[in-house]
C-alpha cells in the first residue's frame, strides 16, 4: 500500500523534481559565491531536499530556505558562514539568473 503525501501540490512529481534540482543548483552556486566549503554546501543540499521531501514547494519559499539551509549546513560541518556573506551573494546570483526583482528587500 502506497502512502499519500501529507500536502496537496499543484505540481506533478516530475515538475517538483525539476524544481528541486533547480533550487539545489541555486543553493550550491550561492554557497560557492559566499565562499563556503563544498562539504558544507552538500550538507545544506541534503537538508534542503529532506525538508521538501515532506513539504510542498508552494507552501515554503525555496529562495528563503536555500540560505537558511546553507547556514545550518555550515554549522553542522563546523565551517560557519557569515550571514552577511550570503546576503551579499544573493543579489548577484539572482541577477545572473535573470531575476533582478528581489521581493525580500526592505
Amino acid at each position: 500500500e502506497e502512502l499519500e503525501p501529507v500536502y496537496m501540490s499543484a505540481l506533478t512529481e516530475a515538475e517538483a523534481d525539476r524544481a528541486l534540482f533547480f533550487y539545489s543548483s541555486y543553493l550550491m552556486a550561492l554557497g560557492h559565491q559566499a565562499g563556503l566549503r563544498q562539504r558544507a554546501c552538500l550538507t545544506a543540499a541534503l537538508i534542503f531536499r529532506r525538508f521538501y521531501s515532506s513539504r510542498s514547494l508552494e507552501a515554503h519559499d525555496p529562495l528563503l530556505l536555500a540560505p537558511t539551509a546553507l547556514l545550518v549546513g555550515s554549522k553542522v560541518e563546523e565551517c560557519q558562514a557569515a550571514a552577511s556573506a550570503l546576503e551579499r551573494a544573493m543579489p548577484k546570483l539572482r541577477k545572473d539568473l535573470g531575476d533582478e526583482n528581489n521581493p525580500y528587500t526592505a
